[in-house]
Formats: structure tokens, sequence, C-alpha cells
């Protein structure tokens, strides 16, 4: 997990139009699931995982992690606005909400990042997934740029484009 948190701040770096979304401080929602054990622990690997990354700087920006249990659309709707939330990392035990989640970080422009490749085929925007011993970059483009993410032809070089 610390392995990944690394390669998905190191992508957030490569979002052109990052700046722009987030304003002063990068935010980034790890969401999980309540009372659905794989996501509360994945959610809490996660939060370590990128806290222990909090002195670095994105962009220039300060990071902050929150966790995030999904309640429904309107909640977490909700709390983009009033926490500034710039991306959403989508644990497991959310494969249900998908739709949701999209309809919220589109309209928002916020960043939708997950460890599974079925949710980025099914329209999150980054995937950062271990396969083996090795992390693969996913990108949805179509997603990404539903979301406002333009990431550099850099990144694009070294990921795994998803339709």
């Amino acid at each position: 997990m610390d392995r990944q948190a690394v390669i998905t701040l190191r992508a957030l770096a490569y979002d052109n139009n990052l700046a722009k979304r987030a304003g002063g401080s990068l935010t980034v929602a790890v969401l999980f699931k309540e009372g659905h054990a794989g996501s509360v622990d994945s959610s809490r690997k996660w939060t370590d995982a990128l806290a222990k990354l909090g002195a670095l700087r994105v962009q220039g920006m300060s990071l902050q992690v929150v966790r995030l249990a999904y309640t429904d659309a309107a909640s977490l709707k909700g709390a983009v606005a009033t926490q500034g939330l710039d991306a959403l990392l989508v644990c497991e035990g959310l494969e249900a909400e998908v739709d949701a989640l999209k309809a919220v970080s589109r309209a928002a422009k916020v960043l939708t990042i997950t460890g599974s490749a079925a949710l980025v085929e099914r329209g999150l925007s980054l995937g950062i997934v271990l396969a083996g011993d090795k992390n693969t970059i996913l990108i949805n483009p179509q997603a990404s740029a539903e979301e406002g993410v333009s990431f550099s032809s850099d990144l694009l070089r070294l990921a795994k484009m998803v339709k």
C-alpha cells in the first residue's frame, strides 16, 4: 500500500489542471463502506500510507488526507463542498455505488482514484493496481476528461489506457 500511495501522489503531480481545481491545498478523501470489513481495512491502510507522505507537496500544495464513510451521493456531494475534497480514493466495497460516485465526481470536477482495475473499467479515472509484485497505472481518459483532469503526456506514456 505504501508504494501505491507514492505512485498515486506522483500521478496527481501530472494533472495539468490540479492547481486550478484544488486551490491552495490538496485534499484526498479515502472513501469506504461502513460495515464492510475489507473496505474499512483498505481505507485504514490507504489513509495510513498517504498520511506517511503528508509532508510531501504535490505541485507545491500541501496534502491533507481524510477517511470518509460513504453513505449516499447527497452526503458525498456535501462533503466535497464543505471539506474542499479534490480527489476521491474509492476502496473496495463501493462497487455498487460507482454510478453515484461518477455523478458526484463529474459534477464537482473531483478526480476518482482506485486500486481496482474493474472500477477504472467501470468509469473511475485513475487506478494504481497491484498485480503480483508490480504496480500498474491505469487511466480511463474519458472519465478523466469528464472530471476536469488533464494528465500530461509524460504520465500517459507510462500508463495503460482503459476504455
